[in-house]
């Protein structure tokens, strides 16, 4: 079955296609890799900055326009500085950081000295926590991401039944907190034959769901290898939140 995606995966072609010439693919391409990082950038400013929304929304617009436009910071990307996230959210905070000091030495007074606005904005013991609301939200979308190939790789091949038995049994009590619904109920909603059977369309949503979640992470890491260490990554991000 041919794979499909709601969302585009964030890969290292996209990223070149995002620098090459002026061009209506490279647009595409810049919207599309943007779009997938803003909401851990986003969550990672409210967090780490202690900023309203609407100021975390306008540091990242000048973040996009100054870096990532004018100095074409995504040309500056490759693999081997590392994760393409984490050189994000490092440059991003690095903006930050000069944009406070500008502001701050522009209203600075002649014989005064002001304090430094990222020490009043970004204690030490809160950067933990900001680094970790960025992967969070990193994950959230992939997992989103990998349920929506999911949900539509149930659709378009006549398998409902699958998304209907892994939703009601894992989808809903992992995001939603809801108690899993009863295999006795999940039969009949289903017109399955027994508690077996719904068992065993459980096994086959969840190895669908694994590689649909392998392909969208294939997207940010080259290799098999590099994708199983995505996932004990995510694993482990999701054992702390859990925690």
């Amino acid at each position: 079955m041919e794979e499909t995606s709601a969302t585009p995966a964030t890969d290292w072609g996209l990223i070149a296609r995002a620098i090459g010439e002026p061009s209506l693919e490279q647009r595409l391409a810049m919207q599309a890799l943007l779009a997938q990082y803003l909401p851990a950038l986003k969550a990672h400013v409210l967090a780490k900055w202690r900023v309203r929304l609407e100021q975390a929304e306008d540091l990242l617009q000048a973040f996009l326009a100054a870096k990532v436009v004018e100095d074409n910071l995504i040309a500056q990307a490759s693999q081997e500085k590392g994760k393409f996230r984490h050189f994000l959210r490092r440059t991003l905070d690095d903006f930050i950081i000069d944009q406070y000091r500008r502001e701050n030495a522009r209203k600075r007074s002649p014989g005064k000295l002001a304090p430094l606005a990222e020490a009043d904005l970004m204690p030490d013991e809160n950067a933990g926590a900001a680094d970790e609301a960025f992967e969070v939200a990193w994950v959230r979308e992939v997992i989103a991401s990998a349920l929506e190939r999911m949900r539509q790789e149930c659709a378009d091949g006549g398998r409902s039944d699958i998304w209907g038995v892994f939703e009601c049994r894992v989808v809903k009590p992992f995001l939603e907190n809801e108690r899993a619904t009863p295999y006795e109920q999940v039969v009949t909603q289903w017109g399955l034959k027994s508690p077996i059977q719904a068992a065993n369309v459980l096994a086959t949503g969840k190895r669908m769901f694994e590689r649909n979640l392998r392909a969208v992470l294939r997207g940010y890491t080259p290799g098999e290898g590099g994708i199983d260490a995505e996932i004990r990554e995510l694993r482990e991000i999701l054992s702390r939140c859990r925690a």
